[in-house]
């Protein structure tokens, strides 16, 4: 089970700030919406405009060498929605944050030129000639704040819009349109002390922004070099959890804490392998400080991760058998050390998932299922129960196998006889294990040979296992195999037993005689 493919660990480098949270990695940054985006490259007419023939571009600031590249701009999904026409300073919202600000400002004031500006009652309008200052020498300066509302056929400055919220000049609040008086106004108010301010504060954010020396910079880096850290101490966690559920070992032990005596595997896994990899030797270094309140090696970690790896692979199995289409069950009942009857089920199918054209027959053990009653009809209904919550079709199966007690084999109302009610073509074929276990429990019980010579062999184990002394003296004695209890249940599991006297009858007789020699309490072997 591969799990890296979970574990999200991607090393980003910063090459675009933000006076907020922002993504630091170009490759990984996801384009604006083709709505803000044509703002930038396509020709915004307004409806007013357009009725009375007027024909508006809007193009970025002439200073910049080429369109500013939206698409190297990462802002969050809803800025498009809540700043629906950036080349509009009409449209923006009344409060902006700083998400929203640095989109403008990466945006870049938006100027809007038009052949034919509307005209006012007076038959004034704007006019592009407004977009330039003229200096004293007769030389040029663009105005680069200066920015034409099309919807409110109003001008605003770019930069006092956009961080002088509490300014009550109309080329902020609300837009000027006394085309008349405008000159006198634009000059008045690049000349003003407010202007100059944002006007600075404009441009160091926007070189700050180019060259990622943003004020929060630093700490979205930190965030991000502490949120790759947390992914590969996650990663390893998840390993050790893989590596100890594979092999069939417990966890924990008589301790949750680290670095303490009989504290389990999954700690001492972790302790381990702080001594070589730095990035564990760190993270319980921390956790040992206090620096950190989580270190994700307590026991509800442990739980949890057990709980979604034996979901993910049940999942796996389940979509596998979902391909193969048919399938056959097998289940049995058993009560476990509480004396809780366990129901588990197996499902078996042809597994054609590989990309090989290897074909292959798996058995997967599905769930253990407590149950109240062991009952065919109950049976059946927890078999179907499971098999509808997982997505399989009992009209898929195709055989059905279990142990031959009435409930399970029951001609009339065992389990699959109500199954084969419900899919005639789910064949039942009795277990072959179980079958040949009563065969051979029924043939040796028939031989009052066959009786004797299994009682013969469990006096001997018991003769022996009773005490350490004579059990040492088996031992010494005997080579590759030693003596077994009998099984009541699994009779198969008897020709231990039996080999270890048919291969080894001389030394248990050596075993025999000095257990009998060698003087005991009363003076007498054994």
């Amino acid at each position: 089970m591969n799990i890296d493919k979970y574990i999200r660990t991607k090393n980003q480098e910063l090459n675009v700030a933000s006076t907020s949270a922002i993504q630091t990695n170009a490759s990984a940054v996801e384009p604006l919406s083709g709505k803000s985006d044509g703002i930038a490259t396509q020709e915004i007419v307004d409806e007013k405009s357009r009725s009375e023939g007027a024909s508006c571009a809007t193009i970025t600031d002439a200073a910049q060498e080429s369109v500013i590249d939206v698409q190297q701009i990462h802002v969050l999904d809803d800025v498009d929605t809540v700043v629906p026409n950036i080349a509009d300073p009409a449209t923006w919202p009344p409060i902006r944050n700083s998400k929203i600000i640095d989109h403008i400002i990466n945006t870049g004031p938006l100027q809007t030129h038009c052949d034919d500006y509307p005209k006012n009652d007076t038959g004034r309008h704007f006019s592009n000639s407004h977009f330039i200052k003229k200096l004293a020498n007769s030389e040029t300066i663009q105005r680069r704040w200066l920015v034409y509302s099309i919807s409110k056929d109003r001008v605003y400055c770019f930069c006092c819009r956009l961080f002088d919220s509490s300014s009550t000049s109309s080329l902020v609040s609300e837009g000027y349109n006394d085309w008349k008086h405008l000159s006198e106004m634009l000059k008045t108010h690049e000349n003003s002390t407010s202007h100059k301010k944002f006007y600075l504060s404009w441009i160091e954010t926007e070189l700050r922004l180019k060259i990622g020396k943003t004020i929060d910079c630093q700490e979205q880096y930190l965030i991000k070099k502490e949120t790759t850290r947390w992914n590969n101490v996650l990663s390893r966690l998840m390993h050790i959890t893989l590596y100890l559920a594979e092999n069939n070992m417990a966890f924990r032990g008589n301790s949750d804490k680290l670095y303490t005596p009989n504290n389990g595997k999954f700690l001492g896994l972790v302790q381990l392998l702080a001594k070589f990899d730095p990035v564990m030797q760190e993270h319980l270094r921390l956790a040992m400080k206090g620096d950190i309140a989580d270190h994700y090696c307590g026991k509800d970690i442990q739980n949890e991760l057990i709980e979604l790896m034996g979901k993910k692979v049940k999942s796996e199995i389940i979509s596998r058998a979902k391909k193969s289409k048919y399938y056959s069950i097998i289940a049995d009942c058993t009560p476990d050390i509480s004396h809780v009857e366990q129901l588990s089920l197996t499902i078996r199918f042809v597994d054609i998932s590989s990309n090989d054209d290897k074909i292959s027959v798996k058995e997967h053990f599905v769930e253990f299922l407590p149950v109240n009653q062991s009952t065919g009809e109950k049976l059946t209904e927890v078999i179907i129960d499971i098999l509808n919550k997982h997505g399989l079709e009992l009209n898929d199966c195709r055989g059905q196998g279990y142990d031959n007690g009435a409930n399970m084999k029951g001609k009339n109302v065992g389990v699959q006889r109500r199954i084969q009610d419900i899919n005639p073509l789910a064949v039942y074929v009795p277990c072959g294990c179980h079958s040949y276990n009563l065969v051979l429990c029924d043939a040796a019980k028939s031989s009052v040979k066959s009786v004797t010579l299994f009682g013969v062999l469990q006096r001997l184990f018991t003769l022996f296992s009773a005490s350490v002394h004579r059990w040492k003296i088996l031992t010494d004695s005997l080579g590759l195999y030693t003596l077994k209890k009998l099984s009541d249940t699994r009779w198969e599991a008897r020709i231990s037993s039996v080999k270890a006297v048919r291969y080894q009858i001389s030394a248990i007789h050596d075993a025999l005689i000095t257990g009998l020699r060698r003087p005991g309490r009363n003076g007498k072997g054994f």
